[in-house]
Order: structure tokens, then C-alpha cells, then sequence
């Protein structure tokens, strides 16, 4: 197995995780988006990582405003007073597997505490890289 190097798009900043940000800020496609937070030196750190799967990515964050969907912001704010999110898209064709092993990059990478399900990458690759497109 070989090293996969994916090219990503990511979003240009992080965008407060409320209502009327999401028709705005929040992609239409599918894609990985995360919860985020920031300590008092504005240092990030991610709370929750995801791929939407067929779902578009504004309509996970919808859902975790709308309380449908583990972790909900309800629940994150009560924690964390500041709460934001942001994404991440694959550059070119991807596949559920791709968006698989991405995910778990992420996770690996971030290790975001709210992730309770183990994230596993597809076992295509012996590791995966994310790079900016």
C-alpha cells in the first residue's frame, strides 16, 4: 500500500455556527465540515469532524442546530461559549472512500473529543495526506 496525498479545498475562514449563517456560509454539496471553538488566544480547536455522506454539508450543520443530530449546538454551547464551523472539500472527483480516508485524517490529526465513533480509514492507503489545492 501506497502514501494517498489528497488536494483539499477548505473554507476560507470559520463562520459562527448560527441560522443565519448557514445560507450564506454552509456548501449545498456534500463534504466534511467541522465544529469548532476558540480559546481566549484565539487558538482553534475542533470539537467535532463529519462527512455529510449524501447530505449536503448545510444540512448536517441544520440539523445540529435543529437538535436532530449528535453532537447538538444546544449541547456544544452549554460547553463552549463560542462556537463556529467550517469545511472541507475533496478537489476533483471523490468517492465515499476518499471522503473516508480525508475524515479520518482529520480526526487524526485533530482529535476532536466529540467523535465518539471510531473513525477508520479505508485501508486503500498505507497513510493519507490532506494539501491544500
Amino acid at each position: 500500500m501506497s502514501e494517498k496525498t489528497f488536494q483539499i479545498i477548505e473554507s476560507e475562514r470559520c463562520f459562527r455556527m448560527k441560522p443565519d449563517a448557514l445560507p450564506n456560509h454552509a456548501p449545498a454539496i456534500p463534504g466534511i465540515y467541522e465544529l469548532v471553538t476558540f480559546d481566549e488566544a484565539q487558538n482553534a480547536k475542533v470539537l467535532y469532524v463529519a462527512y455529510s455522506g449524501k447530505a449536503s454539508i448545510a444540512q448536517c450543520l441544520q440539523d445540529h442546530l435543529a437538535g436532530t443530530k449528535q453532537p447538538t449546538t444546544q449541547d456544544l454551547i452549554t460547553k463552549h461559549s463560542n462556537l463556529y464551523f467550517d469545511f472541507v472539500i475533496l478537489k476533483g472527483p471523490a468517492t465515499s472512500e476518499d471522503y473516508q480516508d480525508a475524515l479520518w485524517s482529520l480526526t487524526q490529526e485533530h482529535k476532536p473529543p466529540y467523535n465518539t465513533d471510531a473513525t477508520v480509514p479505508s485501508g486503500r492507503f498505507a497513510s493519507v495526506k490532506l494539501t491544500p489545492a
